[in-house]
């Protein structure tokens, strides 16, 4: 009474004096696949290296677990060969299988659940250190929209903007996506109002693209240079307003087709607006 014993596996028990020694449950015996039960009984356990001893539902200590860890501190579940720090592994062939759940249980509307990725920085704090706790770059945030009914939800992605985290794009139950907006109403809906919201490239840093903007009810269409982009001014190569006129070479149409040409190419006696001709 009062002594724990200890040892290293290779000389005889040592003792040294404790003031209690209070046991429950199970312990695990290291370099030794052995338990101690609560009634003082040893078992002893075939247990492979790296591998924990747990229990069943019903307490009883199992010989073998699917959580596994390596000499290199990587966690495998359902692995003993994990090929990062975590890696989570369920084989069901020709069917798809839940391999994690990140659950938030509340019900109210707008409750969600975040997986968020994190880097050093290098910001400062708010007391003026500097943050060693990492920063979030990037998350992805399953919103609950809808609790009756079966349910609705969300998905959102958002990235570090401006030193705040800011959602970019929306997945809604629906599937219609919305970036920049989180109330898509059509399968595709972009919102910026400042850009065009649409620009076709053809990977050349030199050439122009096609860029789209929608601004006023206006739809102007042009070939910006990599570094300007298509806006409510007169060199837009295409507008459509919202009376359905369209303006070539003008954003101003005032009739159901307005051409405007100032920069002929050719004929430079006479400005031509439009040219028809049939090959020789």
């Amino acid at each position: 009474s009062g002594q724990l014993l200890y040892g290293n596996g290779t000389a005889a028990l040592s003792s040294a004096a404790t003031s209690s020694l209070t046991a429950t449950g199970l312990l695990s015996i290291s370099n030794s696949p052995a338990i101690l039960g609560a009634s003082g009984a040893v078992v002893t356990l075939p247990l492979t290296k790296g591998y924990f001893i747990v229990g069943s539902d019903e307490g009883v200590a199992q010989a073998t677990s699917s959580i596994f860890i390596s000499s290199l501190g990587s966690v495998g579940i359902g692995t003993s060969s994990p090929q990062t720090k975590f890696e989570i592994v369920n084989t069901s062939s020709g069917a798809t299988q839940d391999q994690l759940f990140l659950s938030n249980l509340a019900s109210a509307t707008s409750t969600a659940s975040r997986l968020s990725f994190r880097t050093l920085a290098g910001s400062t704090t708010p007391s003026g250190g500097m943050d060693t706790n990492g920063t979030t770059t990037a998350a992805l945030t399953s919103i609950l929209t809808q609790n009756f009914n079966t349910g609705k939800g969300n998905l959102a992605f958002s990235t570090l903007r401006a030193g705040t985290l800011t959602e970019a794009m929306r997945i809604l139950d629906t599937g219609s996506v919305g970036i920049g907006t989180t109330t898509p109403n059509w399968p595709l809906q972009i919102l910026s109002a400042t850009a065009p919201q649409l620009a076709l490239s053809d990977g050349s840093s030199a050439d122009n693209h096609w860029t789209f903007r929608s601004t006023g009810g206006f739809l102007y269409v042009d070939s910006a240079s990599p570094s300007t982009f298509a806006t409510s001014t007169a060199n837009s190569a295409l507008t459509i307003n919202n009376n359905s006129f369209v303006g070539v070479g003008t954003s101003s149409p005032f009739a159901t087709l307005s051409i405007l040409s100032t920069s002929p190419t050719s004929n430079a006696d006479a400005p031509l607006a439009l040219a028809v001709y049939g090959a020789t």
